[in-house]
């Protein structure tokens, strides 16, 4: 019914304890390593013989996230970030909500933005909290998606559509751009819930990506000819 991915980069640290959670569930799991090769030793030394995915460490996310997809016989699959706490007691509640609505795509609870030290955990913040999209006109889902932006990379999918989206992903460069390009894609196949319920947390580590490429704005002043350059070529693939 579910497969539970976590697509990972050089974060060893960080996968023993969701694993450890994951692991009170019934839903299989895959960890898409695209590491080097001391972590990841390291990451497959956590992981079951059925779970690790060793990938290319020059593959983007949606590479690894095309790959892993087009292999998992499920209807659904939830993907977890490596660098987030995620609850599995939200996962039933995601999933049920699916299953009882087939013009969904997408599931995704409150995450919630915590700072940890040795004898305090400091829930600080929400993160991702928009509300549901759930418009019927899929025009209308792009227009609520873009008007007030949060990513729902990690969130619960309907297999096909995520796969279709990552795909999707995969035409353009810039991680900025892949990103929005597979959030509306998403989007425009079906409706994506806001649930109450805090599906993970997360930590204030940042992203690999530096944020002259993770950030529109940054990248604007960084490069304005690069920025707009890889803005048409996405623009082109969304049209």
């Amino acid at each position: 019914m579910l497969t539970i991915v976590i697509p990972t980069r050089n974060r060893p640290q960080n996968l023993a304890g969701q694993l450890r959670l994951f692991r009170r569930s019934s839903y299989p799991i895959i960890v898409a390593d695209t590491s080097d090769a001391d972590d990841a030793t390291r990451v497959r030394s956590l992981c079951g013989a059925d779970q690790y995915q060793g990938l290319d460490p020059g593959f983007t996310l949606y590479d690894k996230l095309q790959s892993v997809l087009s292999r998992i016989d499920t209807p659904f699959v939830l993907l977890a970030s490596d660098r987030k706490v995620t609850f599995p007691r939200a996962i039933d509640v995601l999933l049920n909500y699916l299953l009882a609505n087939e013009d969904h795509v997408a599931a995704m609870g409150y995450v919630i933005g915590f700072a940890a030290s040795q004898n305090m955990v400091d829930i600080n913040r929400v993160v991702y909290f928009s509300p549901t999209i759930g418009e019927a006109d899929p025009l209308q889902r792009h227009y609520h998606l873009m008007q007030r932006y949060q990513s729902w990379s990690f969130a619960l999918f309907r297999t096909a559509p995520v796969l279709r989206a990552v795909a999707q992903a995969r035409q353009v460069n810039g991680a900025v751009f892949q990103e929005v390009l597979m959030m509306n894609t998403l989007a425009l196949q079906g409706k994506m819930a806001r649930l109450p319920t805090i599906l993970s947390l997360q930590s204030e580590e940042r992203s690999f990506h530096p944020p002259k490429r993770n950030d529109p704005f940054y990248w604007f002043l960084d490069d304005i000819d690069s920025f707009f350059r890889h803005y048409l070529a996405y623009r082109t693939t969304l049209t």
